[in-house]
């Protein structure tokens, strides 16, 4: 029966997701319904998986598939938030031994981010020159609203237009920037 209340909310878009001791409906992402096309027993495995999962929309499944289940690899973060909130790359530390770089430029996350996670954290912001300091917008919780934090942008991209945008509100600090290329040099 099982089996058939899937295969049937499945053809609508959706599937059951059981998360954090909750089982809920959620809306298949285009992500997750590519995933859902790969052999079975790779299935079978990211299930064991979904649920120590922290990524958005399975970011981290995709790394896991597209790197063969591969062990004791390597990632670079950008917006690592405290490290397990919205996070891509908790799984791949915690469960397959691999080392990365978490870059979070927003001050609030850092002390959450340094004690839930084991790799090497990086403050600055990543853009294509390092050495600038630049106007960084740390948008503040908001009354009613379940996001905020992880919105925070530099501020010449913080009213980019994007559904967020008319919500972000917050302190302005300056953020020194790095490369990509810079952030391998410093740390690898």
């Amino acid at each position: 029966m099982k089996k058939i209340v899937k295969k049937f909310l499945s053809l609508f878009g959706f599937i059951i997701v059981k998360k954090h001791n909750s089982i809920y409906l959620s809306r298949l992402d285009p992500l997750l319904k590519i995933m859902l096309k790969v052999p079975e027993l790779t299935r079978h495995r990211l299930g064991k998986l979904l649920s120590a999962s922290k990524s958005q929309i399975g970011q981290d499944f995709v790394a896991l598939i597209t790197s063969n289940f591969k062990h004791s690899g390597f990632f670079v973060e950008f917006g690592a938030t405290n490290g397990l909130d919205l996070n891509n790359t908790f799984i791949l530390e915690k469960k397959f031994d691999w080392t990365g770089i978490l870059v979070e430029p927003a001050e609030s996350w850092l002390p959450k981010l340094r004690k839930n996670r084991s790799c090497v954290v990086d403050s600055r912001c990543v853009t294509n020159l390092s050495g600038e300091s630049l106007d960084f917008m740390e948008v503040q919780n908001q009354e009613n609203l379940n996001y905020a934090v992880e919105l925070s942008s530099l501020v010449d991209f913080a009213n980019n237009g994007d559904w967020a945008s008319n919500m972000r509100q917050g302190i302005i600090y300056k953020v020194k920037t790095i490369s990509l290329l810079e952030i391998g040099r410093a740390h690898v």
